[in-house]
């Protein structure tokens, strides 16, 4: 189905506040990013939040807010691009923003793979989410969570491999150590929303592998498409805002972030000697020195005064990669 189809078939009634959630790519050649990214600026409403980034090839987003405001804010996009151009997903909509702000941003790259662009990326062999057990259930396919580590601890299908990733430009190197085109004539892939596993199965069919799969709209089609009685995913799903990761039921899950350097956390973390609140956790407390320890516990002991008072802390966090 187009994103013009979608978008209308899932409209609010005109003037209607209730919020939407929308997430989508396009792996699609853009000329101007930083020309598109002032178009968008200038229609974008006040009460949206969340990510739009825009590449020479192409661009990636989860966005928050009125429906209308959301259908204004793409009016340039499909003026430049067309309406069917890109992928676009509805999901459930919190009532509150999971972002705190909107990013419109023109970058280098969605996400760096080296190879990529491709002059051919050939044609996306996606597999809907109502099928994707079938592909679990075959023994001659390896399925591949293209995910970080960290988002991998969290939850994933059990059937699949873990490349223990730290960034997803180490893929490549992976696929060279683990995987034959001669031998693995068809594998599979998912990625949280979809664009990660269309980059990377491209590059893979130009490495000579015959079929690529790939779960269409990624985990959090999956969640929403399956009923939670029948999914395989264990665990949760970590996610690039701030509810941090989703159950089967796409709510916000048990899963918090280390405060010192972002890692997402399960109880279980939570319950190590390692971990205290605002400082450390079991992922860095081995590389922080007592002054380090002392700064973010500072920090933390200014967050909390601040949210006591019902303001909002804006300190600076590393950052992680924000493409699911």
């Amino acid at each position: 189905m187009g994103s013009a189809i979608l978008r209308r078939a899932g409209a609010a009634v005109g003037g209607d506040p209730t919020p939407a959630l929308w997430t989508g790519f396009a792996l699609a050649p853009l000329a101007d990013p930083a020309a598109l990214e002032a178009a968008c600026r200038e229609v974008a409403a006040p009460a949206l939040r969340g990510t739009l980034h825009l590449a020479p090839e192409g661009l990636n987003f989860t966005l928050w807010g009125p429906e209308t405001a959301l259908q204004v804010l793409f009016e340039p996009i499909d003026a430049t691009l067309g309406a069917d151009a890109y992928r676009l997903r509805r999901l459930p909509a919190p009532p509150e923003a999971p972002f705190r702000r909107l990013k419109i941003k023109a970058r280098r790259h969605l996400i760096p793979l080296e190879g990529y662009p491709l002059e051919d990326p050939g044609t996306p062999q996606r597999v809907a989410p109502e099928a994707w057990h079938a592909v679990l259930d075959d023994p001659t396919i390896p399925v591949i969570d293209l995910r970080n580590d960290y988002e991998v601890s969290v939850g994933t299908f059990p059937e699949a491999l873990n490349p223990r990733t730290e960034a997803f430009t180490d893929f490549p190197a992976w696929v060279a150590e683990h995987l034959d085109p001669a031998r693995d004539r068809t594998v599979a892939m998912f990625c949280t929303g979809g664009i990660r596993c269309e980059k990377a199965a491209a590059w893979m069919r130009g490495q000579g592998f015959e079929a690529v799969l790939e779960l269409d709209g990624g985990v959090l089609a999956y969640l929403d498409a399956i009923p939670e009685a029948e999914q395989r995913w264990k665990g949760e799903c970590f996610v690039f805002d701030e509810r941090v990761a989703l159950t089967g039921a796409l709510t916000p899950g048990e899963t918090t972030l280390c405060h010192g350097c972002r890692r997402p956390l399960t109880p279980r973390d939570r319950q190590s000697n390692s971990f205290e609140a605002g400082v450390s956790c079991p992922y860095c407390i081995e590389s922080l020195t007592p002054a380090q320890r002392a700064a973010r516990r500072e920090r933390f002991r200014q967050v909390s005064l601040a949210e006591a008072r019902g303001e909002a802390h804006l300190a600076p966090q590393p950052k992680k990669d924000e493409n699911p």
